[in-house]
């Protein structure tokens, strides 16, 4: 084995994953996907049933990945099981935990540092506790993942003197083959169940603040005066733990504006669902004014898909194929981008786009999981040798 050992190098997953995050969710089940296909029984991962039901289903279905419950955790994995820190001491590797112990070998995840950016989103306890958490983490981790360049940048610029720790990773949305082949039957099914109308532009973001569904709202309403009635599907959770008030917010922008007739909210639906309306809208648009590495846009590249994006750092580091980009407090930029494209295209899919992406699929998942095996190794072996 390259580990140096006779055995698997035992791999644990502590975080608690908020079910309210979806894209924290899928970023696991895309993760623990990508190492199955590298993984050639060097690694044993273990996860625990305190994860959301999705990602536990999900992960059921893929070959080698361990399931225990906390009080039998002490026998599957031998020695001391401590419930309070979760450490369990046979384990080789702690993998994206948010507790880091100087005692263990973990690697964790920063997603992002929107707190540093956008600091009125949040409450001044959380921005406390936001940076003790991160600055725990880069004392105490072996490694700390970062999702993006853009990210490193800013954990260099945070712990300066931690800074040789920042690995970056980037995370790739799997797309399962299947949904390319939805029958006409299904396909219509869940355009009925949906209520979606015949062409439309989609929003697949969680209504959080700094999500920005405004400036597509506004511009929307800047159409609608001149005249262009144009329609957006949007779709994700509705409530923001930082602002209860905030979908209120958007429910009051489009009825005093009178753009009910514009826009479908679906909140949460299914993921074959999701894919389902990227695939015939006419673009993906991700307005929002920060991400650590988006989803929404690694879902268009795997998918194939066009994508309207706000011209954040990290979106042009994504680099999609074809992607257009505005100013993103601008919704008069916006307005003019979805008038062009409302007029000069049909819904439904990109044949070509999709033709490459499909091709492309399976090589960037395991460059996915090589670049989290290595770092694995890299951490394993730097916590052996200190």
């Amino acid at each position: 084995m390259q580990n140096g050992l006779k055995r698997k190098i035992k791999i644990y997953f502590p975080r608690e994953n908020s079910s309210g995050w979806l894209g924290g969710v899928n970023y696991f089940k895309n993760l623990l996907y990508a190492l199955s296909l590298v993984n050639n029984n060097e690694f044993e991962p273990y996860l625990s049933p305190k994860n959301p039901k999705e990602l536990f289903r999900y992960a059921k279905k893929i070959n080698g990945i361990i399931f225990i419950k906390d009080k039998f955790a002490h026998k599957i994995l031998g020695k001391k099981y401590d419930r309070n820190t979760s450490v369990i001491k046979r384990v080789d590797i702690f993998s994206h935990c948010y507790k880091p112990y100087s005692d263990v070998c973990s690697i964790s995840w920063i997603p992002d540092f929107q707190h540093l950016y956008l600091p009125d989103m949040f409450e001044k306890k959380e921005l406390e506790q936001r940076d003790a958490i991160f600055k725990d983490i880069a004392k105490n981790a072996t490694l700390v993942i970062l999702s993006s360049y853009d990210a490193l940048n800013d954990f260099k610029k945070f712990a300066p003197e931690f800074a040789h720790k920042g690995r970056v990773l980037n995370f790739v949305s799997y797309i399962n083959p299947k949904i390319y082949d939805l029958t006409d039957r299904k396909s219509q099914e869940i355009k009925s169940k949906l209520e979606l109308p015949e062409k439309y532009f989609y929003v697949p973001n969680q209504f959080w603040k700094h999500k920005n569904h405004i400036t597509v709202l506004k511009a929307v309403s800047e159409l609608k005066k001149q005249g262009i009635d144009i329609k957006i599907v949007f779709s994700g959770h509705k409530n923001d733990y930082r602002d209860k008030g905030f979908f209120g917010e958007i429910a009051k922008f489009i009825e005093e504006n009178n753009i009910q007739e514009n826009v479908k909210i679906l909140g949460i639906i299914e993921l074959e669902e999701v894919f389902y309306l990227m695939r015939n809208c006419i673009f993906i648009i991700n307005p929002s004014l920060f991400e650590g590495w988006s989803s929404t846009v690694e879902e268009a590249k795997s998918l194939g898909k066009n994508i309207i994006l706000s011209d954040l750092n990290v979106h042009k580091e994504q680099n999609p194929p074809n992607a257009l980009y505005f100013s993103a407090l601008d919704d008069k930029q916006l307005a003019e981008i979805l008038k062009e494209k409302w007029q000069s295209n049909s819904f439904g899919p990109d044949f070509e786009l999709e033709k490459s992406a499909r091709e492309n699929m399976l090589a960037r998942m395991k460059k996915f999981g090589k670049e989290y095996k290595q770092i694995l190794y890299e951490a394993f072996e730097l916590y052996k040798n200190k």
